[in-house]
């Protein structure tokens, strides 16, 4: 592939077209504390143009156990809460049909480490014992706005 410039268009035009943008949710141990992580995930029937991906961010491509209705293998891509916030960073330029996503993406991990919150060492990890309610609501409504963009 061509310079750097170049393959991070062809990659965001991956996420464009076949990446989802999301966050996933959990009720946290401290009452009015939830754990949210924002996620980066690409699925596709052919690994090779998810090899940039790997080349430039690190990760793992693997086999998926579901197949498509014409019985072909899914490869996926997937990177996770800080790491996932550094992609989106990055390609967030390029992006044209998922940008609003990957801004959405973005303020929660802001909304998130404003506090200082801690991951756990491996780029996962979002649970914070700062946050306060009004923080918490905060993150709740980025959370459904992303969740309704998915849909």
């Amino acid at each position: 592939m061509g310079n750097r410039e170049e393959k991070l268009s062809y990659m965001a035009g991956i996420v464009d077209g076949e990446g989802c943008i999301s966050c996933s949710f959990s009720n946290g141990e401290i009452p009015h504390i939830n754990t949210y992580g924002i996620y980066l995930r690409i699925g596709m029937t052919s690994s090779i143009p998810l090899e940039p991906f790997i080349e430039e961010f690190g990760g793992k491509i693997k086999l998926s156990k579901r197949r498509t209705k014409t019985g072909k293998n899914v490869f996926f891509w997937a990177i996770y809460c800080r790491n996932a916030v550094k992609v989106l960073n990055i390609l967030i330029p390029y992006l044209r049909l998922k940008k609003d996503q990957a801004k959405d993406a973005i303020i929660m991990a802001n909304l998130h480490y404003k506090k200082g919150g801690v991951g756990n060492g491996n780029g996962g990890g979002w649970k914070n014992n700062t946050i306060t309610p009004e923080d918490n609501i905060n993150r709740r409504a980025v959370f459904e706005r992303m969740r309704e963009r998915t849909k």
